[in-house]
């Protein structure tokens, strides 16, 4: 899969279990309280993303390049 489609998929299941959240009467009386779930999640995401060219570029400086 390319990045644009794993994108499209991670986007569209983000959506889906925030409409299956909300057919639970909303984030008000969740139990599971989706609305911090979905924070996290985009936190973490965002984390991943800006950390990634870090990671790579210590682990190739450290380890050599890699193919």
């Amino acid at each position: 899969m390319n990045r644009v489609s794993m994108s499209a998929v991670l986007f569209c299941f983000v959506l889906l279990s925030a409409a299956v959240a909300q057919a639970q009467s909303g984030c008000t009386n969740s139990p599971e309280n989706p609305t911090a779930l979905l924070g996290v999640v985009g936190a973490g995401g965002l984390l991943i993303a800006r950390s990634r060219g870090k990671i790579q570029s210590f682990v190739q400086t450290r380890f050599g390049k890699r193919r």
